[in-house]
C-alpha cells in the first residue's frame, strides 16, 4: 500500500463529495515558465475522476511564509474543496509540505518538505519520497522518470509530458504514473491497483495558468 500522502490527490476525492462542474478550454499550445507545476496565485486545474465520474478543482489561493526544514520559506497554498495543500518549486523540482496545519503545539515534529518530482530530469533518474523525514528510505515510495516526451491526449488538447512512475517497496505490482507538461502542470494521473486489477484515472479538463 502506498505511503499515505503520496496518493493524496487520488484518494481524497472520496472525501470531497461537493464537486465542481467545469467548462473545457481550447487553448493547448501554452508553455509558460520553467516550473513543473506553476504555482502563481490564481492558477487552477480542474480534473475529471473516473472513479466518481465528476470533477474537482485545485486552485492556488495564496503565498504564505512558514518554517519548513528549519528555515522560513515562501510556499503556495492550494485549495481543493475543503482541503488545503502546501507546495513549492525550487531548482530541484516540486515539493510537498508534510504536516503543516495538521499537528498540535505539543508535537515535536516540525514542518518538512517531501521531494515529489525532480525537474529538470532525465529518463531513469530515481529518488525516494521520505515521508518520515528520518533519512531512511526503505519504507518510502520510489519515483522513477520513465519518459520525458510522452504525448497525452485529454479534453483540453494534446500535451508533451514527463512521466513519473511511483511505486512502494512493499509491492512492485501496484503503482501510479503522473504526467506533467512543463509550465502547465499535472495533465493526467493513472493508478493501478494490483489487488483488484483496476485503474483510477484523473484527467485535466480545464485549467488557467499565468506567467
Amino acid at each position: 500500500m502506498f505511503s499515505t500522502n503520496t496518493i493524496y490527490s487520488g484518494i481524497l476525492i472520496i472525501i470531497a463529495l461537493t464537486m465542481l462542474s467545469c467548462t473545457n478550454e481550447t487553448t493547448t499550445e501554452l508553455e509558460i515558465g520553467v516550473n513543473l507545476q506553476p504555482l502563481k496565485v490564481g492558477n487552477y486545474w480542474v480534473y475529471h475522476f473516473n472513479t466518481v465520474d465528476d470533477t474537482l478543482r485545485y486552485t492556488v489561493v495564496e503565498e504564505v511564509d512558514i518554517e519548513v526544514d528549519g528555515e522560513i520559506k515562501t510556499v503556495n497554498r492550494i485549495a481543493m474543496a475543503n482541503l488545503n495543500y502546501y507546495e513549492f518549486n525550487d531548482d530541484q523540482g516540486y515539493h510537498y509540505i508534510q504536516r503543516y496545519e495538521s499537528v498540535t503545539g505539543e508535537d515535536s515534529l516540525a514542518n518538512y518538505s517531501v521531494f515529489q518530482y525532480k525537474y529538470p530530469v532525465e529518463i531513469n533518474d530515481t529518488w525516494f519520497q521520505d515521508f518520515d523525514n528520518d533519512g531512511f528510505t526503505i519504507g518510502d515510495n520510489t519515483v522513477q522518470c520513465i519518459s520525458v516526451n510522452t504525448t497525452i491526449e485529454c479534453p483540453v488538447g494534446s500535451f508533451d509530458c514527463i512521466a513519473y512512475k511511483v511505486s512502494c517497496p512493499e509491492t512492485t505490482e501496484s503503482y501510479y504514473i503522473e504526467y506533467f507538461c512543463i509550465g502547465i502542470g499535472r495533465i493526467k494521473s493513472i493508478s493501478f491497483h494490483h489487488e483488484n486489477n483496476s485503474f483510477d484515472e484523473k484527467t485535466l479538463v480545464e485549467y488557467h495558468v499565468q506567467e
